[in-house]
């Protein structure tokens, strides 16, 4: 008997979008900085309208948010941040005054501290980053767009004083760390270009400035790949994405090469738990766009939506629990988030299979594989066209998120044959079709 006959109650199944937003409040105009705590709780931290540094964090690792904190301040721009060797969570900002202004945790998922001034004259955001040895550094560009850093002596320790890395910076300036330890940092430059400079050595000084090439608008967004080449993407002067990668690790470079789309803000990268690097773009119908990477260390797939109404300034980050999340701020200026329901997975899906001979007397087993584990879902079906409607909770998938069921096809089941899977509010399955012969 085909399985669609066992319906004792039914009803008209509705599925929800699949991409869902989590609306997390607050009034802010700025890029969303994101980090995670030593205990894996995410905190995302924005300039707020009243230009002080408010943050929100996770209530527990993957666990909902709690309420936004002012940490007060007087900021312009956005926030960079980074995490001590300690685990403690430190915060920089560019003050009303165009100098380095920093905040961090007292204490691990902690308290905060007062606020303490670095000095400097500067016109861009701040880039930080935590150097292999634990030492934080931060870089920002100049009144002169040259490139200016700044680090501590020792981890956790007392400041350096601001040491010139020169260049002719257009663009905030952006860092990553090889796979060998050393830090890099990649901006754009006045002739639309991109540019980059590298410690010589791990925790040490610094090369000389190289360029890439590139005709290049905005913010530059670096990434480590799975096999530890570093690789770049920036939004052309065409909109589309433009991306380029070391050859091997801290090896020579690609030439740039083309990615599509059209953009309306700087690209933000993640990396998924298989090594698939992740990148997040609005485009211009203010929703976010993404493009993966079909395999680690490999080819590009084509570009897919992920929803929303967006103001520029995504970021992009994984969770505790391996899930990427990206977070924006919306239409209304507030915050939103969205993250994947699985690892690497942006939106719940179900394919639905049938093995049969199709005839009175033949075996048959239809099987799903979906993404959804241990999830109940509703089972639909109609007979030679007529609707047959669902049966609710008719199973539930198992740990791997499959499912299957035999029988032998009766008399009864002489019939052409619609069948498909509902879970409600998040996914349906593809329908399969079959008749059954006498």
């Amino acid at each position: 008997m085909s399985i669609v006959r066992f319906v004792t109650g039914l009803f008209l199944a509705t599925v929800a979008s699949a991409t869902t937003y989590t609306g997390l409040g607050g009034v802010f105009n700025s890029k969303v900085a994101v980090a995670r705590n030593a205990d894996g709780r995410l905190e995302a931290f924005v300039r707020g309208a009243d230009n002080a540094l408010w943050t929100i964090a996770e209530t527990a690792p993957d666990n909902g948010w709690s309420g936004w904190q002012s940490l007060g301040g007087v900021m312009k721009g956005d926030p960079a941040v980074t995490v001590n060797a300690d685990g403690r969570l430190e915060a920089f900002v560019i003050g009303s005054d165009n100098q380095l202004y920093h905040i961090w945790q007292t204490s691990a998922g902690g308290s905060w501290s007062d606020w303490a001034g670095l000095g400097g004259a500067l016109t861009s955001d701040p880039a930080a980053i935590t150097n292999q040895d634990g030492r934080i550094e931060v870089f920002a560009v100049g009144t002169d767009y040259a490139l200016r850093h700044i680090w501590q002596t020792s981890v956790g320790g007392a400041w350096s004083n601001w040491d010139l890395l020169g260049g002719g910076i257009t663009t905030n300036p952006t860092v990553v760390m090889n796979t060998d330890g050393r830090l890099e940092v990649f901006a754009t430059w006045v002739d639309n270009g991109l540019w980059h400079i590298a410690q010589t050595a791990v925790n040490s000084g610094w090369g000389s400035w190289a360029s890439l090439s590139g005709s290049l608008t905005g913010d530059p967004a670096p990434a480590v790949n799975l096999d530890g080449r570093l690789e770049v993407f920036a939004t052309g002067t065409d909109n589309q994405l433009w991306h380029i990668w070391q050859n091997s690790p801290g090896g020579s470079w690609s030439s740039f090469s083309a990615l599509g789309g059209t953009l309306t803000s700087n690209p933000a990268v993640a990396i998924n738990t298989d090594g698939r690097l992740d990148v997040f773009v609005r485009g211009t119908d203010h929703s976010l766009w993404h493009i993966t990477q079909v395999a680690a260390n490999s080819g590009w797939a084509n570009w897919a939506p992920l929803g929303g109404s967006l103001a520029a300034g995504m970021t992009a980050t994984a969770s505790s629990a391996g899930r990427i999340a990206a977070f924006a701020g919306g239409s209304d200026q507030s915050l939103f988030s969205l993250e994947q329901t699985h690892p690497g997975t942006w939106e719940p899906y179900a394919s639905l299979f049938i093995s049969s001979g199709f005839h009175v007397g033949d075996p048959w087993t239809i099987w799903m594989y979906s993404n959804l584990p241990n999830q109940s879902f509703d089972y639909c079906g109609n007979e030679n066209g007529a609707p047959l409607g669902c049966t609710s909770n008719f199973a539930a998938t198992n740990g791997s998120g499959n499912w299957s069921i035999s029988s032998t096809f009766g008399s009864g089941d002489v019939a052409s044959w619609q069948e498909w899977a509902v879970f409600r509010g998040l996914a349906q399955s593809n329908m399969i079709s079959f008749t059954v012969a006498p």
